[in-house]
């Protein structure tokens, strides 16, 4: 792990050609001569490239012969080691992606180090129950927004939704009114799904009849949307009575 630094022969440096290997010829001696080697230990460089997004650090990168470095590479927030290359080697099974160390051990060489990084993308999923829609999306990018549209069909209303453990039900005064909502998920830390319940809308039929008269509702009384039913209207013809106008909340008959 050492070469030769300089060499002086009666005090004159010497060109060296090979660190490793000096030779030098004295001729026809009448006298005392002197020869001086110096000798130092080797060193070696560490070349390191880290991408965009993520940082790689260690305490040196010039080495001396024989010494360990390790190397701690860090992805940004957000992101991971997508690659690890190794003095020009693909070191994909040793990756660790959310951050790791590499060590050179006992050095007697120059080494290259590369880290490249790349962002987690998260999928933006739905399932739901009745009839209606929920948007969905696929690679959103960790700390991104995305937003959920829901959007009930027309006779159905939204029951309850449920995304990360919470849920929100349907609590309005007129549960038929909950037709459409959004749901935003700000930041995209993980894969979601986003649960809905949509319900059909339920309607209460009842009468009000004037006085000399009576309407009954027959069954059913609660009624689901687009179904019906019927009523029966009399008139009190005994006293002189007849049907003058018939009316429910889209008009008279």
């Amino acid at each position: 792990g050492y070469h030769i630094a300089s060499v002086e022969v009666d005090g004159v440096a010497e060109t060296i050609a090979d660190s490793s290997t000096f030779a030098s010829s004295i001729t026809d001696i009448h006298a005392d001569h002197s020869i001086v080697a110096t000798f130092e230990i080797n060193h070696y460089l560490i070349d390191v490239t880290a991408g965009a997004n993520g940082t790689i650090v260690s305490g040196d990168t010039v080495l001396e012969h024989g010494q360990d470095v390790t190397f701690t590479i860090t992805p940004d927030d957000c992101y991971y080691i997508s690659e690890l290359i190794v003095d020009g080697e693909d070191q994909a099974s040793m990756i660790v992606p959310e951050g790791m160390s590499y060590t050179f051990a006992n050095v007697s060489e120059a080494h290259t180090i590369e880290a490249n990084f790349e962002i987690y993308t998260y999928d933006m999923t739905e399932t739901h129950i009745g009839n209606g829609t929920v948007t969905t999306a696929d690679d959103i990018n960790c700390g991104d927004e995305y937003t959920y549209t829901i959007t009930a069909d027309m006779g159905w209303h939204i029951a309850s939704i449920e995304f990360g453990g919470n849920t929100i039900n349907n609590t309005m005064v007129e549960p038929n009114d909950f037709n459409d909502t959004i749901i935003t998920i700000n930041p995209v830390r993980q894969d979601t799904m986003l649960t809905v319940v949509f319900e059909i809308d339920h309607y209460t039929v009842s009468a009000c009849a004037a006085v000399n008269g009576t309407i009954t509702i027959n069954d059913p009384v609660e009624v689901d949307s687009n179904m019906s039913t019927t009523a029966t209207i009399v008139a009190d013809t005994l006293n002189g009575y007849h049907i003058v106008e018939v009316s429910d909340n889209r008009g008279g008959y």
